[in-house]
């Protein structure tokens, strides 16, 4: 019986173009040459429905929001509490992932994601090196969708 990591090793080995260890799609598990067997395996972890990482990564907020901004309408980003934690924050502890879109845009009804609509007039800042909100404005963030730079929030 293999390990988890020997999993996730394996996974890399064959989808080269796959770094496992970010959020992915069983489509992309697919193309990348891993098989549902081996992604159903203690080797990977189910975030969200069709969205997985390896077992080995450690799950943060930041991880949690990377894998639903990417399932998310362009312009949507980490919000509420979750937006919050990324930067550090202590808030309630609390079972969902938020993400705020614009308005008339599609949003997820994932289980385990709390979906919102963004406020007008948003704007973003960068705070710590990362994008952020403005101060006083609320707590907001912006899609990455595959920005090295991994979630940004705005507000």
């Amino acid at each position: 019986m293999r390990s988890g990591t020997l999993d996730c090793m394996a996974a890399q080995t064959l989808g080269a173009e796959l770094d496992v260890r970010k959020p992915f799609s069983r489509a992309d598990a697919r193309r990348a040459g891993i098989p549902l067997k081996q992604l159903a395996s203690a080797g990977f972890r189910k975030l969200f429905f069709d969205l997985y990482v390896c077992a080995d990564t450690p799950v943060t907020p930041g991880v949690l929001a990377s894998a639903v901004l990417s399932i998310s309408p362009i312009g949507s980003h980490a919000s509420h509490f979750t937006a919050a934690e990324i930067w550090g924050g202590v808030v309630p502890e609390q079972p969902l992932t938020h993400v705020s879109s614009r308005r008339g845009r599609t949003r997820s009804e994932r289980q385990g994601v709390g979906s919102h609509e963004t406020s007008r007039g948003s704007i973003v800042v960068t705070f710590r090196g990362a994008q952020g909100f403005e101060p006083g404005a609320g707590v907001h963030g912006s899609r990455h969708g595959n920005d090295p730079r991994g979630p940004r929030c705005s507000g």
